[in-house]
């Protein structure tokens, strides 16, 4: 008995210590459970949290996904260390801005990293590519805008100098404000490249829009622009280098700007290029010959600078080239033979400058419309390949030192509108072909040393505007028909060797404002007919042989300013309609 005893003892303690480990791991399980919840529930806050202040919220749930596209608007703006932090390092690590100027209390990169930072309605997060455009953007504003401050005037948008600044520095993606055009889409079935979103920019256009200050390196945080166009402001310095790195920039319109240093040469970066337009600056250096390696180049524009040295060779490399203008500046030297090879030019302006040697030949450059190498010192002939440009409207070659005769293959020239050789040596005697181009508006001969008379049939020239022949040799008597000069405004004949009287037929002249005969050898009386060419507003018949009296009907002329008919053999007194207008201060 005494032995059952003592196993049954035995197994109660066994049994007992069974369930005591048992109730022992149950609550180890238990309280480690309960430690678990409190850890995840205490992360959650405080991830939730940091989600509050590094990024944008709004009504709906982001979560803890940092992966945030081109932001959306997260009002209201939550001044924050961290973000500061976070927008600084990323804007740091970009490279656009140099840290001193970042950190410079005051500099447009400065105001720009807070304005992006505590006080952009916008706040895009700090991993969007976005953060960068609209950082760029900004420092440009700044840049131009130098009174404002982020924390002041840009909570109601941008209110600057601009003349145009719709949506700047507002609460709109950067692909609504004013200038900035981002990928075409399609809204409500029509196609726009301004939408409220942030994304990739493709084109900043702000012409006229009285932009000041330097183009900030900034800039180049746009790295997508196919167009860049700030024509017509008040930009200053040099064109910052880093936007030859544009590689898919195929506009660079900089013109009518105040710009200054060297055209960089690393612009052959920029091989998409179409159009160049540099004009109305102030660059001075060479044209670099890199330009040639810009094979899609349709547009180079440098007029109005200070460049200097010669048009390089390489620029015939450019075959689509349709505008070329070089002229108003101080280069020398000669064209290149080889610029014929441009057959797609329309428009090649040289002017105002010292270009010497014979003209180019430009024979197979059919589609020239306009040529325009006046103000040079080209010598040597008019050459007659000029009479196969058939489709030149514009042909100016004044004060050169341009000689000998007109050659007769000018006169194919049927689309010609504007023909000034004036301030030449020319000689010789018009061809006969010279007046059948019907379509001349204005004709500009005078100070050369041409002779011979006017044909009969030269109002066959009805769109004739301008007709400058004074400062020659011609002779004879003016053509008496004047019916088909309906047009014509200013006719300057003075000092030639015209004789006879001046034919009455002038008065059918309707839209003459400006008429000088001086210094002929005219004769016979004043056309009292002239008093019903109404738009008269100069006559200059001083230094001829006139006889009689002035016609009382020229005091009818309601436009009349000038009147000079000195050193003639008139007789009698002035009418009195003339004596008044002189009186009254009109003549």
């Amino acid at each position: 008995k005494t032995h059952q005893d003592f196993q049954r003892s035995r197994r109660r303690r066994w049994v007992i210590g069974v369930i005591s480990i048992f109730l022992i791991l149950f609550v180890v399980v238990y309280l480690q459970n309960s430690g678990d919840e409190s850890t995840t529930s205490s992360g959650s806050e405080s991830t939730s949290n940091d989600v509050d202040a590094d990024s944008p919220s709004d009504d709906t749930d982001n979560g803890t996904d940092t992966d945030i596209p081109p932001g959306s608007p997260q009002p209201p703006i939550k001044k924050s260390e961290e973000r500061f932090e976070a927008v600084l390092d990323r804007i740091t690590a970009s490279g656009y801005s140099d840290a001193s100027l970042i950190a410079k209390d005051g500099s447009p990169q400065h105001k720009a990293l807070r304005w992006i930072s505590d006080f952009d309605p916008f706040q895009v997060h700090p991993d969007s590519d976005a953060i960068l455009q609209r950082y760029a953007l900004a420092v440009l504003f700044f840049t131009s805008n130098t009174n404002h401050d982020p924390d002041t005037d840009m909570r109601n948008g941008a209110n600057s100098r601009w003349t145009q600044d719709e949506y700047w520095m507002s609460e709109k993606g950067i692909c609504m404000w004013h200038g900035v055009d981002c990928p075409m889409r399609v809204h409500m079935g029509t196609e726009t490249t301004q939408y409220n979103e942030n994304i990739d920019i493709v084109g900043l256009t702000l012409p006229q829009n009285k932009i000041v200050g330097t183009i900030p390196n900034e800039i180049g945080a746009l790295e997508s622009l196919t167009s860049l166009v700030l024509s017509k402001n008040e930009l200053t310095g040099s064109i910052p280098s880093i936007i030859t790195t544009f590689e898919m920039l195929e506009i660079l319109d900089l013109s009518d700007n105040s710009l200054t240093g060297l055209i960089p040469e690393a612009v052959d970066n920029l091989l998409s290029l179409t159009k160049l337009k540099l004009s109305k600056n102030q660059f001075d250096g060479s044209i670099p010959k890199q330009i040639g390696n810009l094979l899609d180049l349709e547009t180079l524009d440098l007029w109005g600078n200070k460049l200097g040295g010669t048009i390089p060779v390489d620029i015939v490399s450019c075959k689509k080239l349709k505008i070329i203008d070089v002229s108003y500046n101080s280069l020398h030297g000669n064209i290149p033979n080889d610029i014929k090879s441009l057959t797609s030019l329309t428009v090649f302006a040289a002017n105002r400058n010292t270009f010497v040697g014979e003209l180019p030949w430009l024979e197979g450059v059919d589609n020239l419309d306009t040529l325009d190498l006046s103000q040079n010192e080209f010598d040597g002939s008019l050459p007659k390949s000029y009479g196969e440009l058939t489709n030149l409207r514009n042909l100016h070659l004044h004060k050169n030192k341009l000689g000998n005769s007109i050659p007769e293959e000018i006169g194919k020239l049927t689309k010609l509108e504007h023909l000034s050789l004036q301030l030449n040596q020319f000689t010789g005697e018009l061809p006969d072909v010279f007046w059948e181009m019907k379509n001349m508006r204005e004709l500009e001969l005078s100070f050369n040393s041409f002779k011979g008379q006017l044909p009969a049939d030269i109002d066959d020239l009805s769109k004739l505007e301008l007709l400058l022949f004074n400062d020659n040799q011609f002779s004879g008597n003016i053509p008496v028909s004047y019916e088909g000069f309906g047009n014509l405004e200013v006719m300057h004949l003075q000092n030639n060797a015209f004789t006879g009287s001046i034919p009455d037929g002038f008065q059918m002249l309707s839209s003459l404002r400006h008429m000088n005969l001086s210094g002929n050898s005219f004769d016979g009386t004043i056309p009292h007919l002239l008093g019903e060419a109404t738009k008269l507003e100069v006559i200059e018949l001083q230094q001829n042989e006139l006889e009689g009296f002035i016609p009382s009907d020229l005091s009818s002329l309601p436009r009349l300013q000038t009147l000079n008919v000195e050193g003639n053999r008139l007789l009698g007194t002035v009418p009195d309609g003339l004596c008044d207008k002189v009186d009254n201060g009109i003549l």
